[in-house]
């Protein structure tokens, strides 16, 4: 049986009058990019070609992998920065929009430690400015990397870089106004025996409406079209492959009874020989000297062989 205080809700509703329920549609963004993966495919492209920027600089082996393609506020992104780092504002023409690097303190420091030797052991909270020297090796590698960027997005279209400033203060880039939202690539970098490092790529959403565009599969395009990103892990396992390569230092002949009477600490005689062949597999691949180089026993390459 229905309590009163139930009729008397039935019966204030107009006969007729069916009950509504208010739906939440969802909205689409004008900002929302479709072709995400397309940007992690340069993002991966990315980070190998930091990876050969950096060990020009570094002569040990860092780890360098891309580690994040997402959509976000660029406030957002300013608040989870120290009051310090370092950043590189530039331009792709002809794409439109701007780009920015966003380059941890921690990472020029040990840069400059690793080229230099004594690079700043402050903490990023504590540091003001980059050092001179600090300064010259950022902006060294942010064009590097800026460069390396266009190249690896002219596998779509040629573009220029123009960088137009430096900047240190998050909150004086001004990429895009706070409530803009960005698209963001970060690059993790390990150097041995240190936390790793996050380089920050942001494209404003100008730049990236103008690159999503060249990313939309083409119907013309060829299905056996080589992909860049199998092409560079190809080329990366390829680098890894290891061969035997030796030589032979001398051809002594001996008569058999000579060979019989050979003991431990008798000397066979080597003769300087020239023209030794430096022989990888089973092909001779140069011909050379040996010699000596800062104490140790060296191979001096003096003519490469045909079809080597």
């Amino acid at each position: 049986m229905a309590t009163e205080s139930q009729e008397s809700e039935t019966s204030s509703k107009p006969s007729g009058t069916k009950d509504k329920t208010v739906h939440s549609f969802a909205m689409h963004q004008s900002d929302q990019i479709n072709m995400v993966p397309g940007f992690e495919r340069i993002a991966k492209l990315f980070a190998a070609s930091v990876q050969n920027c950096l060990e020009e600089i570094v002569p040990e082996k860092l780890e360098v992998e891309a580690t994040e393609t997402k959509l976000e506020g660029y406030q957002n992104w300013c608040d989870s920065k120290a009051g310090f780092l370092g950043m590189t504002k530039f331009h792709m023409p002809p794409c439109k929009g701007q780009l920015m690097l966003g380059i941890e303190p921690d990472m020029v420091s040990l840069l400059v430690d690793s080229f230099y030797g004594g690079g700043s052991k402050k903490p990023a909270e504590e540091q003001q400015a980059f050092t001179r020297m600090e300064a010259q090796l950022h902006n060294r590698i942010a064009g590097d990397f800026c460069t390396a960027l266009a190249t690896n997005w002219g596998l779509h279209q040629d573009f220029d870089i123009r960088i137009t400033g430096h900047e240190t203060n998050p909150a004086y880039a001004a990429l895009a106004a706070p409530q803009d939202m960005v698209l963001r690539q970060s690059v993790s970098v390990k150097f041995p025996d240190s936390a790793a490092q996050i380089i920050d790529l942001l494209y404003s959403i100008d730049a990236v409406r103008y690159l999503e565009v060249m990313l939309e599969p083409s119907v013309s395009a060829s299905s056996d079209q080589a992909n860049p990103v199998w092409q560079y892990e190809l080329h990366k396992a390829m680098n890894e492959v290891r061969l035997p390569v030796r030589s032979i230092l001398a051809r002594t002949t001996m008569t058999l009874p000579q060979v019989a009477e050979l003991k431990a600490g008798d000397i066979i005689p080597i003769p300087p020989v020239r023209n030794l062949p430096l022989i990888i597999g089973e092909k001779v691949f140069a011909r050379g000297s040996l010699g000596e180089q800062d104490g140790c026993a060296a191979y001096q390459i003096e003519k490469m062989e045909q079809g080597s």
